[in-house]
């Protein structure tokens, strides 16, 4: 655990930004302030690329020993979430926090009662914000849009969810169970087509039904109870860190599709496959460490069984 685990997912998003550089940097003015795109289309697909990775580079930062490491980890964890602020992606928000909350809870960092002022802390800001959501430097937080303004481009989710769940209550028992496919449409009651939904699992609902979805469900419970089974042999307190941090940017992504259909943009549905393979990788290496430190004629045996 060393430059290469810092320089890896670096040099991944390096790689990202230019598969993604024919759509050129621009700025979107957004209620009087700036939202950042950078080189991608648009700032929920930056936000979700930081929310899957902050979480990551706080396990990293734990397992750091000397100073300058630290410091330099610590500067970019800053910079990515300042960026992330500069998103405007409160979908991706939500995601990054729900991630560091997991990260600390795992890393046992945060007690009941730390869980408890953050609920609290949470309530109070949503009711500040509900309060004076009509001020205009407020407006794209304003709670009341989700629900009362379903023509905005950020709100509308809760109307567009609610068309997508009746349309597919009206579905044959087969396409219940089976879905419409990749390529087929959902016609809501008032007539709204929709080949996608702000919300990954609803479209996943309605392409590949009650079955398909159930299965997808099954394969993430399947993925986070293995590395967490293997987690908890390892002794290595870095290599925990680090896959606590991975556990934590996986839940942070999944969250943020909460929000957003973001796999339906390649890159993203990779990037969360692409960690999901890193963590699972240093959770049986790091297994493997610990069983041999437990036991080291174990190795030695296992060559001799197989010879």
């Amino acid at each position: 655990l060393g430059f290469a685990t810092v320089a890896v997912p670096g040099l991944t998003e390096q790689y990202g930004l230019i598969q993604y550089a024919q759509f050129g940097g621009r700025w979107n003015i957004i209620e009087g302030g700036y939202k950042l795109y950078s080189t991608f289309q648009n700032g929920n697909i930056l936000g979700n690329h930081l929310a899957t990775f902050i979480p990551l580079l706080g396990g990293i930062l734990i397992g750091m020993r000397t100073f300058w490491r630290k410091a330099l980890v610590s500067g970019v964890f800053l910079l990515a979430c300042y960026t992330l602020v500069l998103t405007y992606s409160r979908g991706a928000a939500v995601g990054t926090l729900s991630g560091i909350f997991v990260f600390l809870v795992l890393s046992k960092k945060i007690s009941i009662r730390m869980v408890v002022l953050v609920v609290v802390l949470l309530a109070i800001i949503s009711v500040v914000i509900y309060q004076y959501a009509d001020r205009p430097e407020m407006s794209r937080f304003n709670l009341r849009r989700i629900s009362e303004d379903p023509d905005q481009f950020s709100a509308g989710r809760l109307k567009r969810a609610e068309q997508v769940l009746l349309g597919f209550r009206d579905f044959s028992l087969v396409k219940k169970l089976f879905g419409v496919g990749f390529g087929g449409t959902i016609i809501s009651p008032l007539y709204w087509r929709f080949q996608l939904v702000d919300n990954l699992y609803l479209s996943f609902l309605f392409k590949f039904g009650l079955v398909g979805l159930a299965i997808f469900l099954w394969g993430l419970a399947k993925l986070f109870f293995k590395i967490l089974a293997y987690r908890s042999d390892i002794t290595d307190t870095r290599i925990r860190g680090v896959i606590n941090g991975g556990i934590a940017g996986l839940f942070g992504s999944l969250v943020h599709n909460l929000a957003d259909s973001l796999w339906y943009f390649p890159p993203l549905a990779a990037n969360f496959w692409f960690l999901a393979g890193i963590t699972v990788c240093l959770a049986t290496i790091g297994r493997r460490q610990a069983t041999l430190e437990m036991n080291p004629g174990f190795l030695q045996k296992s060559t001799n069984t197989h010879q």
